[in-house]
């Protein structure tokens, strides 16, 4: 088959593969193999060989609430070659950005693009889903898993105690990542009526864009992911 011109641009300027290379190629909650080709003229074509199923991948959602900048941007890259499956974006109390409608789902396609450019890049075959920005009591209620933590550096609990205990389980993780200015009171209340607990990242106070990367990176290691069928 033909490649798309975008998808050509990306494989033969970029990164620069030449014809007769292999590659994966993914889709719809599949893998396959490939064998490049490139013409004379620069047209690329793909010899995709028949499709496989991925192998199940233990579900993590961040919950991320708006922040300024392009730091949303990075998170959602880091949080993409770190193995994440779904990010909702959010409207915390203490958000700085807001986001009117139009321009909100502008930024939602924007981001959902970042995260299919880093699973791209970072060889991952499926890349996560982007939700929002999102009332924080519609993020919250999206998501339906047991093991579920709204991160606050005041918490008396840390969350290495309630992750080692989640670990030995299958079942899916969420983590709920505040403003520049953190939860307000009443947001950490919301939280725990919906089946969060609060807990402090340590004794360390972090940057809000560092957090996700953090606890996804230390989970990337220790957990890898992916989990048998």
């Amino acid at each position: 088959m033909a490649a798309p011109p975008e998808v050509a641009h990306y494989l033969r300027d970029v990164l620069r593969l030449v014809d007769g290379e292999k590659l994966g190629v993914f889709g719809a909650g599949l893998e396959a193999d490939c064998v490049l080709g490139v013409g004379a003229d620069g047209a690329v074509t793909l010899a995709i060989s028949a499709p496989r199923k991925l192998p199940p991948r233990r579900p993590v959602t961040l919950l991320y609430a708006l922040s300024k900048g392009d730091k949303v941007d990075a998170v959602v890259r880091d949080a993409t070659e770190l193995g994440v499956t779904c990010v909702v974006v959010f409207a915390a109390e203490r958000s700085i950005v807001k986001l009117e409608d139009d321009r909100a789902q502008k930024r939602t396609e924007r981001w959902q693009k970042i995260a299919e450019e880093a699973s791209r890049q970072s060889g991952r075959a499926d890349p996560p889903q982007i939700a929002g920005p999102l009332p924080f009591a519609a993020a919250l209620a999206s998501v339906q898993t047991a093991h579920k933590w709204l991160l606050h550096p005041a918490a008396p609990m840390p969350l290495a105690d309630g992750l080692r205990a989640a670990l030995t389980t299958t079942d899916g993780l969420a983590f709920a990542v505040g403003p520049e200015g953190g939860f307000s009171e009443e947001e950490i209340a919301l939280g725990e009526s919906q089946g969060f607990t609060t807990a402090s990242f340590g004794t360390t106070t972090l940057r809000t864009e560092t957090v996700p990367a953090a606890i996804l990176g230390a989970l990337a290691v220790i957990d890898g992911g992916v989990i048998s069928s």
